[in-house]
């Protein structure tokens, strides 16, 4: 019943990932621009029959009467595209035994543009938007793990105990589902699904044979911790550099077409600085040379991986803002520090965060799980149904 995962694999992200690898010249991705084009329209549709939000935008915004015929087409020009597909015998896969999927996708788009219609304009009080994410099973489905969870690990309860139950949960104000449920809790705010998934080796292999990648990828992340500073910065200067690239006189090529944030600009992605990208690949060349000697990540060694990335950027990024800083510093009396001083110790902080986080996942499922999954997981219904 989950579909968590097939989400993150028909996702945005994962038809940009395939256009990059593929702009890089990465051998095995060729020919790959119908799979990301497949993908990408997946994701689409998959939005539009799945908004959640008033304040929606692009594919994720509400059905109204301002974008209806644009969703209609897009919908009607993915059922085509749907109704087209063919396997590797050349059989259409409508008419194939695996149809069941096509055929759920024409009726939930039919079925959604049908009721949008007539909820949009019908006489009496017309709807202003329609969110379609209210018409999927979800929310009976948090209902029913709501009255599962009431029962511990009796997956079987009796009539009297589902009343009892029942009872219980009408008494409450508000019906929230565990994170291991089937679905995703009804928000108002974007949801984003989160895994770890498994890396297939042949790709693993042929990303770690070369270096054409990680640069754009700390690229990306510095624009991600550019964000997250931007959010305590209370200074216009100090956040103007955080994007503003007038800073040096370098100019470096991963603001390309072909980048990586060029692939994944969905929305309204702002490109980093030289500054903070510098910064940050600092930090990662420090943090990767101390994961080598295996030491603790103490705060006496994350003190040292600061000290060392002031010591080397101090001087040479944010030149923009090293006179306002000077001047400013002397009135800013909560600071301790110069405000290019703080900065460059703000991205210090937020890049080691994930740079931990990730090392500790990846250390868990290589070193401790062994790259299998967990052994309650997959003895589930032979503990449960023992000698039944």
């Amino acid at each position: 019943m989950k579909v968590k995962f097939a989400t993150q694999l028909f996702s945005h992200s994962v038809s940009a990932a395939i256009t990059f690898l593929r702009n890089i010249k990465l051998t095995g991705f060729e020919d790959s621009k119908p799979t990301s084009d497949f993908i990408l329209l997946m994701n689409d549709v998959f939005d539009a029959l799945n908004s959640k939000s008033k304040f929606g935008k692009n594919t994720k915004q509400p059905i109204n009467t301002s974008n209806f015929y644009e969703i209609e087409g897009r919908l009607h020009e993915a059922i085509e595209f749907l109704k087209c597909l063919k396997d590797t015998n050349g059989m259409p896969l409508i008419e194939g035994p695996r149809k069941t999927f096509v055929i759920g996708f024409c009726i939930s788009a039919y079925s959604i543009l049908t009721i949008s219609r007539t909820l949009l304009e019908r006489g009496e009080s017309p709807f202003e938007y329609i969110l379609t994410y209210r018409f999927s099973q979800d929310p009976i489905e948090m209902y029913f793990s709501k009255i599962r969870s009431r029962f511990g690990w009796n997956n079987n309860p009796t009539a009297l105990q589902f009343k009892y139950a029942l009872r219980s949960l009408l008494l409450k104000n508000e019906i929230e589902s565990p994170s291991t449920a089937n679905c995703v809790p009804v928000s108002e705010q974007e949801c984003s699904a989160t895994g770890t998934g498994k890396v297939d080796s042949a790709v693993c292999d042929l990303l770690m044979s070369s270096n054409l990648w990680r640069a754009d990828v700390l690229h990306y992340i510095s624009g991600f911790v550019a964000k997250k500073i931007l959010e305590s910065i209370d200074c216009p200067e100090c956040a103007a550099a955080l994007y503003n690239n007038s800073d040096t006189s370098i100019s470096y090529v991963h603001t390309g077409a072909k980048s990586l944030l060029s692939c994944k600009k969905y929305g309204n992605l702002l490109l980093p600085s030289y500054s903070v990208y510098k910064v940050v690949t600092c930090v990662d060349k420090l943090a990767r040379r101390s994961l080598c000697k295996w030491s603790s990540f103490n705060k006496q060694e994350k003190l040292a991986i600061t000290m060392s990335v002031l010591k080397e950027t101090r001087n040479t990024t944010f030149l923009s803002i090293q006179n306002h800083s000077k001047e400013t510093h002397i009135l800013d009396n909560n600071l301790r520090d110069d405000h290019v001083t703080f900065i460059i110790k703000e991205i210090v902080q937020h890049y080691l965060t994930l740079f931990f986080h990730q090392f500790s996942r990846v250390y868990t499922e290589r070193m401790i799980k062994n790259n299998k999954p967990s052994r309650r997981n997959r003895l589930t219904k032979t503990i449960l149904f023992y000698n039944e």
